[in-house]
């Protein structure tokens, strides 16, 4: 008997460490065992950071299948966040593919504001609940991924 088809949800986060670790660290652990006890496969970029957080947290929780793809999007940035650069590259992207959860009100508000600009200049075509959902806590994101999924909003 096969398995039943699993959905994966891939997370981007910064591979470096920063000064609020703690804070981000417990936010992308959080995130991983979510997605792991509600039986989402989890694909990151690997490496050291909060990507490592996500999948401790996804194994921690029970995961039956965890990816690390060493993945970078521009080398030439040493970020442990996407610059609004690399996230409208992201985003226009996504228009074909799938939406972004970004999690964390406070920290994405500038990336926000920056997609509301972009969208009536023309730069993004669909709006921008269809492209992407900002949501306070891992608990909101996962819950928005999954609402999304079993509404067959991908």
């Amino acid at each position: 008997m096969t398995e039943p088809t699993r959905k994966t949800v891939a997370v981007f986060c910064g591979s470096d460490y920063c000064p609020n670790r703690a804070l981000y660290a417990d936010i992308a652990f959080s995130t991983g065992r979510l997605l792991a006890e509600r039986g989402y496969d989890v694909v990151t970029g690997g490496g050291l950071g909060m990507m490592s957080d996500v999948n401790k947290g996804a194994v921690h929780a029970g995961a039956k299948r965890v990816v690390s793809i060493r993945y970078c999007f521009n080398e030439g940035i040493q970020s442990p966040f996407f610059t609004e650069f690399e996230t409208f590259n992201n985003l226009i992207d996504r228009q074909l593919m799938k939406p972004v959860v970004f999690v964390g009100d406070r920290f994405y508000q500038p990336i926000k504001e920056f997609i509301e600009m972009v969208i009536p200049e023309g730069f993004l075509s669909i709006p921008l609940d269809s492209l992407c959902d900002f949501t306070p806590t891992p608990e909101a994101a996962v819950t928005r991924i999954g609402n999304r999924l079993q509404n067959g909003i991908t």
